[in-house]
């Protein structure tokens, strides 16, 4: 007798024959973008959405406009649905002006002294 898929699984795999990407289907039904990719090219699905010659070209100028703005790797990962080493293969000779470098900088010292913090209040809950 042939396993039934989890529910999940066929979810998923739905979502992905629509086209959906695996980020979307990931936060949908609550697992990691590794188990979706896992469980499409299990059941003979693309796990990667490929671009064209042409969208990769426009998200490319997209990304480059955006970073000479001051949007670190995360910001356009999350914006534009690309991998940092994408972002880092093609930004990577990219001279940024200084109102960006310290926009970046900025950053950068928030999301430190946030992780601090969050540390400092864990250590704290747990009697450390």
């Amino acid at each position: 007798m042939a396993d039934t898929p989890d529910p999940d699984v066929l979810e998923a795999l739905q979502m992905r024959s629509k086209g959906h990407t695996v980020e979307e289907i990931a936060n949908e039904v609550c697992v990691s973008t590794t188990t979706v990719s896992k469980w499409c090219i299990k059941h003979g699905l693309r796990s990667k959405d490929k671009l064209s010659g042409e969208e990769r070209l426009r998200m490319r100028e997209e990304a480059t406009r955006l970073r000479k703005l001051g949007y670190s790797y995360s910001d356009l990962q999350k914006e534009l649905g690309l991998s940092k080493s994408t972002l880092s293969v093609w930004l990577s000779g990219l001279e940024l002006s200084p109102e960006a470098r310290t926009r970046i900088a900025a950053k950068q010292e928030g999301s430190r002294t946030a992780l601090i913090l969050h540390n400092t209040r864990r250590r704290k809950a747990r009697g450390s």
